[in-house]
């Protein structure tokens, strides 16, 4: 596994839109408001148009987002890359992308959720580049940072992530109200486990992201899981999931075609982040999901996780090694680069 350089100050990050770009007045000023605060840390912006345009769901066309991604991984003053928030079609342009091209130029750090997963996921098993699924550009852009948003700095700047559970969570506040906490955590937060027992260890490489756009991925090429799989079969693997807006049925699903298709050897655990809008159709609930799907896999299921859409959530670099500890509703996540 290749590891970017870790970030310096003064260097740029770049943003870009693999889906949707920022568009409206409030969105805008968030993002406005998200540069300076990252400026406050000591890097500068090197925004794209992508960025700042939306038409059809996507910031610009294929091709555009696709030489944009080239142009920021092969800029020697750009050291990582954000994207501002994600959409639907991240996915259309990983056709265009030269992933042989990308493997020339080096790894640099990217960060993104939701659907520019496809694109992360992508590099990371073609590639062989670690790479981040967690806190995007729009979610630093409030009066003060969450200490959970900031590992994402962390995470791009050091060789070891630790990060704990959060005993609450709840809602991001309103853009207009930006000049606040940028989370209202009125909620109390527990970690839960699928199986027996109230406590679990497990080691392997992280890999994962949001479920919907992996699952558009399977028997594309785009998605070379088996390989991976293989590489790092020594390792053992750990699978991290979140869902934005599948139902309990549709979640099944998708995991069941992810077992099918044998991209479960060699897991040793599963982190499942929380949904606010899993659905439960008739008796078939988000548990049964994960009990039918996973059950009969011989690893530790823990759901609920700090991790999607639901804040707060925890950085998850794809390809670094990783343990979980968990006990009685509460969780370590240990990450380290080599």
């Amino acid at each position: 596994m290749t590891y970017p350089e870790p970030l310096k100050k003064s260097t740029f990050l770049g943003v870009f839109g693999p889906s949707a770009g920022v568009v409206g007045v409030e969105p805008s000023k968030q993002l406005t408001k998200s540069y300076r605060n990252v400026g406050r840390l000591g890097f500068r912006i090197r925004e794209l148009n992508s960025a700042r345009a939306c038409k059809q769901l996507v910031g610009a066309t294929a091709k555009v987002r696709s030489d944009e991604l080239n142009y920021l991984f092969q800029s020697d003053e750009v050291s990582g890359i954000m994207t501002p928030w994600s959409g639907d079609l991240a996915m259309d342009m990983l056709p265009l992308v030269d992933f042989e091209k990308l493997g020339r130029f080096g790894a640099t750090w990217i960060c993104g959720n939701g659907d520019v997963t496809a694109l992360l996921l992508a590099i990371t098993l073609i590639c062989d580049y670690a790479t981040i699924h967690g806190t995007d550009m729009m979610s630093l852009g409030y009066g003060k940072i969450h200490e959970f948003d900031l590992k994402v700095f962390e995470a791009m700047t050091k060789s070891e992530l630790i990060q704990s559970s959060s005993p609450v969570r709840g809602n991001p506040v309103k853009w207009s109200e930006s000049e606040a906490s940028p989370y209202e955590l009125d909620q109390p937060s527990a970690w839960k486990m699928m199986q027996t027992g109230v406590s679990a260890n497990f080691n392997g490489r992280m890999i994962g992201g949001c479920l919907e756009a992996i699952r558009d991925l399977i028997g594309t090429p785009y998605a070379p899981v088996p390989k991976f799989i293989e590489k790092y079969a020594h390792d053992g693997i750990i699978w991290v999931l979140d869902s934005d807006s599948m139902s309990a049925p549709e979640v099944y699903k998708a995991l069941w075609q992810m077992r099918e298709a044998g991209w479960f050897k060699s897991v040793t655990g599963f982190l499942l982040g929380r949904s606010s809008k899993c659905a439960s159709k008739n008796d078939f609930h988000f548990i049964d999901a994960l009990e039918q799907a996973l059950g009969k896999l011989n690893a530790p299921v823990i759901y609920d996780a700090d991790i999607g859409r639901v804040p707060p959530r925890i950085q998850i670099v794809n390809g670094a090694l990783g343990r979980v500890e968990f006990s009685n509703g509460i969780a370590m996540v240990r990450q380290w680069y080599r």
